[in-house]
């Protein structure tokens, strides 16, 4: 497992280092840029804005594809020949995936404190909330992942190619996100953790009363929960169903 995990995240850097390197370079411009203003600092921070705001989010993106994008390469058969059961396979994909959502909004928050620093002279610590949130989003993008992922291995294995199966998971993932994101607000509400606005009217809709969350720990485990769950059904499709071009 830890082989196969090397392995993997060494493939990755070389395909993609060059991703990681340009977002770094946005965190070094922004963290030289002196206090106050002039032409010089302003095209500073000009620029990390740029290379920050296309690269971290596309390393976000290349977390989500490289979960499922391995699968649609013509080294797939190799990969899938490999003496290493297909749990093991997914999870070490699974885990570079998290790492690299990881880095990616650890670097997007650094970038967005220095920027700070930028405009009120001094960078705010990163607060416990701070660490709550990051931890939040980096379960939802593990949920998008593992649900493209299992939307991919579902086309795959019902015969679709490549092409139209990249296509169709599309449609599948989002309908998957949708389901998904009825069922946790339907859960916040079973455990009234969660109070929805009513809405009412004839003619004119009229909304009564505010949104109130008291807890998100019931939507926790139910993510976690449904993240399992899309692990172990992946692992199946791609140990028994799953069909290489």
């Amino acid at each position: 497992m830890l082989n196969l995990l090397k392995w993997n995240s060494i493939d990755f850097l070389r395909r993609y280092g060059w991703m990681f390197l340009a977002a770094a370079v946005s965190l070094v411009v922004a963290a030289i840029v002196q206090d106050g203003e002039g032409f010089t600092n302003g095209m500073l921070i000009f620029s990390a804005g740029m290379l920050g705001g296309v690269f971290f989010p596309a390393c976000i993106v290349l977390a989500m594809y490289q979960s499922f994008g391995w699968l649609r390469q013509d080294s797939a058969l190799l990969e899938l020949s490999l003496p290493v059961s297909a749990w093991k396979q997914v999870l070490s994909r699974v885990i570079i995936a998290i790492v690299v959502n990881l880095l990616a909004c650890l670097g997007l928050m650094v970038l967005m404190m220095l920027f700070g620093k930028y405009s009120s002279g001094t960078i705010q610590p990163m607060t416990l909330e701070h660490w709550q949130s990051l931890g939040g989003l980096i379960l939802l993008l593990l949920l998008g992942d593992m649900t493209v992922l299992i939307s991919y291995l579902i086309t795959r294995s019902i015969g679709l190619t490549r092409f139209w199966a990249a296509l169709i998971t599309t449609f599948l993932g989002t309908i998957l996100m949708v389901v998904i994101a009825t069922f946790i607000v339907y859960l916040m509400v079973w455990t009234n953790v969660i109070i929805l606005p009513t809405f009412s009217g004839q003619g004119i809709i009229t909304m009564n009363g505010n949104l109130q969350v008291s807890s998100f720990v019931p939507a926790i485990l139910g993510i976690l929960w449904i993240i399992l769950l899309e692990y172990l059904g992946s692992s199946m499709l791609l140990k028994y169903s799953f069909q290489v071009d």
